[in-house]
């Protein structure tokens, strides 16, 4: 297993990861926004399958929209591009790709058991929640 990131923090992997497994991933650093990259990436590492978690979250999106919308979206687009190029030559599994609670306001959660609607429509009430929905309508636009 291989994971890309700007940095090499692996805190977040600690949370869900003994420590052996944690020895079995290799750490590659690398920039989103770099399709050139990415696609060098997945051919250097083999990659057959590609989970994507890449993102900024709401305070740094608010904080720099721009550089929000570079990592968020064309970050997003090109690893579906690195995929797609990939997928070329290497046969692929599916992207697979989440995304946070951010997006969604308070009017959104059921006050009893405390969780999201299922109606609920995300209407964009900040940056990161404005850049979410431009990566699931190119995915669906791209047939992913």
């Amino acid at each position: 297993m291989t994971t890309s990131d700007r940095g090499s923090d692996d805190r977040r992997l600690r949370l869900i990861m003994t420590s052996e497994e944690l020895g079995q991933v290799h750490f590659d650093t690398g920039d989103i926004t770099d399709l050139e990259a990415l696609i060098d990436a997945l051919d250097r590492f083999d990659a057959t399958n590609v989970i994507h978690r890449a993102a900024l979250q709401v305070p740094f999106c608010r904080a720099d929209p721009p550089l929000g919308a570079r990592v968020n979206v064309l970050g997003t687009v090109n690893v579906f591009e690195a995929v797609k190029e990939r997928a070329k030559s290497k046969a692929m599994g599916p992207v697979v790709y989440t995304s946070s609670v951010g997006m969604y306001g308070l009017d959104d959660a059921d006050p009893a058991p405390g969780r999201l609607r299922s109606d609920a429509t995300a209407p964009p009430l900040n940056h990161h929640g404005v850049y979410k929905p431009a990566n699931a309508g190119h995915a669906r636009a791209d047939g992913l």
